[in-house]
């Protein structure tokens, strides 16, 4: 029979850590990781991943985004629909070139996202 344990206490316990991972699938019993499966992919396990690490977190919203040359594609949400804009739009894009550590509290007010039709229909914190 599974238990579930909090995320801060299974971090701290490496046992509780393993079981954590395996119960969001991102680990086997057997300790293979499982984000690459041969020649077959799959989201789920990213999927699972997003959901940790917001429950880590411990916000409600969560995303992993991946940024081409022309365009900034979420693969995996929790808290909202995943999907897809311009990387031009895309709020990765005015930050992920810099060498410095982003800290945004209300990505509303900041200058460099508040503009983005994005803040118009949702609020982030990065």
């Amino acid at each position: 029979m599974a238990r579930t344990l909090a995320a801060p206490t299974a971090l701290g316990d490496p046992i509780g850590r393993d079981e954590l991972l395996q119960e969001y699938g991102l680990a086997s019993p057997t300790g293979q990781g499982l984000l690459v499966t041969g020649a077959e992919q799959s989201i789920e396990p990213l999927q699972n991943l997003v959901e940790l690490a917001a429950k880590l977190c411990g916000v409600p919203n969560g995303v992993i985004n991946v940024v081409t040359s022309d365009e900034q594609r979420q693969v995996a949400a929790v808290g909202f629909e995943a999907a897809v804009c311009s990387r031009q739009d895309s709020m990765c894009a005015k930050v992920f070139l810099t060498s410095e550590t982003t800290v945004v509290t209300d990505a509303s007010l900041d200058p460099r996202f508040a503009p983005s039709g994005l803040m118009r229909s949702w609020t982030a914190r990065i």
